[in-house]
């Protein structure tokens, strides 16, 4: 039955469970004393394959032998009645590629390893399977062939909610008597505020009894389509281009197809909104914006945010620091330090819970949301004023120049060759911004001395196009929108290159420089486009008329003679439109579209 966690398939071992945790005061009550996934359980199953695993665990030597690994039969007997044991399978249950030959069956005592006699006398060899499977891959095979039934393909999406979904934590949890230790679920306890012994021993706790995984969905998950189990097993390569038609086939459904510069990015910069415009938000979606909430992040100042893919996480960086908020929740998942240095940038993997963030150390952070640390380090040729993602990679300009970083397929070596792009700026002048055209081969950057540089990255060589800010100050922000490219400028001054590419079309004015306070940020999102700056005001523009479409006011600068900066925004279409302001004194401000 897939609607219950596996401590609640035997009536007569739930109602000891549930006997346990109502004995417990609230706040420290859970059911289940053991988890379903943990490193201990991976290597129990891999012993005859891994054996490295379940010697770290002990110390050296093997597990006892009457708890080793022995028989399927033996396995499902204890995880349906014992009261400390409610692990699930691993994927090499029903993966038959990996039992052929049969010595590479983790089932298989290939490696001839000692692993002693039971009490019962029976030495521990083979896993003894079921007497329906003549072999490994016989007994992998049938496994999967039950896992794509139509039986489990039916009640599949009730498993998600249990492990994913809206039953994870909280009331329907405990209606569904799925309720764990406190400690293991993620964002429980604040890592980061604690003494480093406790630290310590909470991390082992932790990685020896298992995690509960980020909560992906709030509400019921969809069934499966009926039929979905017969037809044909995508393999793993072809899942990318796979995932990125069905993206696109959903966004056209909802926001209806469109001409001219339709993409989508993640990404800022200082000055940028991360480079990339996305289908269907139109500029009157934000004609009269309403402030949805405004929270301090701790973070001064805000040089990034970000709407994460899920449209209601913020990932931000200020300072030295990261800051991840749930809107939903609207609490703080994560409040993490990276170095030193002060943070520039920022731009989110999409698909992994993976921010890469540029830092004035000349330095390139993979950050994990989920584990909540820096996971790998590379240098970026200088201090990084800005970042852009894109389907190309990732742009990363710095006062050194411009580098393309292309994306691989594993999420944790995140790079792999570099492209540098000539800049052909004049002497002591730098890039300040960034943007990627996600849909086509188009890179922009943005020069302290009022350039904006655009790249066909098919030829890799010098800019195919070149133009200036009037001010000549730092062009602060870049952004590919619906309407062509849009720049900011320090001077005031907003542009937007309609055909950027076309260098018989000059950009057109929507501000002249000198007729407001200094730009220090701009994004794009379909046709709409917002630039920021001094004064705590955001612009909304729509770049297909070419007119300002209203400005937004932040509660901060009201009465004020000069409100806090805008170092940073963001443009999402949750919700019909969503703005992210990040502030210079560390506030983050939401608006949204008047419903």
């Amino acid at each position: 039955d897939l609607s219950k966690p596996v401590g609640a398939l035997d009536a007569s071992r739930l109602a000891l469970f549930r006997e346990r945790y109502a004995s417990m005061p609230p706040g420290d009550a859970f059911m289940y004393g053991t988890h379903y996934s943990a490193p201990a359980f991976v290597a129990y199953f891999l012993v005859r394959q891994r054996p490295e695993l379940n010697l770290h665990l002990h110390a050296g030597r093997f597990d006892e032998p009457d708890r080793l690994f022995f028989s399927v039969r033996e396995a499902w007997a204890s995880v349906l009645r014992s009261t400390s044991d409610v692990k699930e399978l691993l994927p090499h249950f029903y993966c038959p590629e990996l039992h052929a030959p049969p010595a590479a069956s983790f089932l298989v005592n290939s490696l001839r390893l000692q692993l002693g006699c039971r009490h019962s006398g029976e030495q521990v060899g083979d896993v003894e399977l079921p007497p329906w499977a003549g072999s490994p891959h016989e007994f992998a095979s049938k496994c999967r062939q039950a896992l794509e039934s139509e039986a489990v393909s039916a009640a599949l999406h009730k498993w998600v909610d249990l492990i994913f979904g809206h039953k994870q934590r909280g009331a329907a949890a405990v209606g569904a008597d799925n309720v764990f230790c406190p400690s293991a679920y993620e964002g429980a306890v604040e890592l980061e505020g604690l003494p480093p012994d406790d630290r310590r021993v909470l991390e082992l706790q932790i990685n020896e009894f298992g995690q509960i995984p980020l909560q992906l969905f709030a509400a019921p998950h969809p069934r499966r389509l009926p039929g979905a189990a017969s037809r044909p097993l995508l393999r793993e390569e072809e899942l990318p281009a796979a995932i990125a038609v069905a993206a696109a086939a959903a966004v056209s459904a909802e926001w209806g197809d469109r001409d001219g510069f339709e993409s989508g990015g993640a990404g800022a910069g200082s000055g940028g909104g991360g480079g990339g415009a996305a289908l269907g938000l139109e500029a009157s979606a934000l004609s009269s914006p309403r402030l949805v909430r405004r929270f301090d992040l701790g973070a001064t100042p805000l040089t990034c945010v970000v709407l994460a893919e899920d449209g209601e996480t913020i990932c931000a960086a200020g300072g030295a620091g990261v800051r991840v908020y749930c809107q939903r929740r609207r609490r703080m998942l994560r409040r993490s330090e990276v170095g030193t240095a002060p943070l520039t940038s920022c731009a989110q993997l999409r698909g992994f819970d993976l921010l890469c963030l540029g830092s004035t150390d000349a330095a390139l952070h993979l950050y994990s949301v989920g584990r909540g640390q820096t996971v790998q380090s590379l240098p970026a040729g200088g201090s990084v004023a800005a970042l852009a993602l894109g389907e190309a990679g990732l742009l990363c300009c710095s006062a050194a120049g411009a580098r393309l970083h292309r994306l691989v397929p594993s999420g944790l070596s995140a790079y792999g060759d570099q492209l540098s792009l000539p800049a052909a700026l004049p002497p002591g002048s730098g890039l300040a911004s960034a943007a990627l055209h996600p849909g086509l081969p188009l890179a922009a950057a943005g020069a302290l001395d009022g350039g904006v540089v655009l790249w066909d990255l098919r030829s890799g060589g010098p800019p195919v196009r070149t133009w200036r800010h009037p001010g000549g100050a730092s062009v602060s922000g870049v952004a590919f929108s619906a309407g062509g490219l849009v720049s900011c400028s320090l001077d005031g001054s907003v542009l937007c290159a309609r055909q950027p590419h076309e260098t018989d079309v000059s950009p057109i004015e929507l501000s002249a420089a000198g007729c407001g306070p200094p730009q220090r940020c701009i994004t794009a999102f379909g046709s709409a486009a917002v630039s920021a700056g001094d004064g705590g005001v955001a612009h909304v523009w729509d770049v297909q008329r070419g007119r300002l479409e209203t400005t937004v006011c932040s509660p901060s600068a009201i009465g004020a003679v000069a409100g806090p900066a805008v170092r940073s925004a963001s443009l999402g279409a949750a919700g019909g439109g969503q703005l992210i302001l990040g502030l210079e004194n560390g506030w983050c401000e939401v608006w949204g579209a008047l419903q």
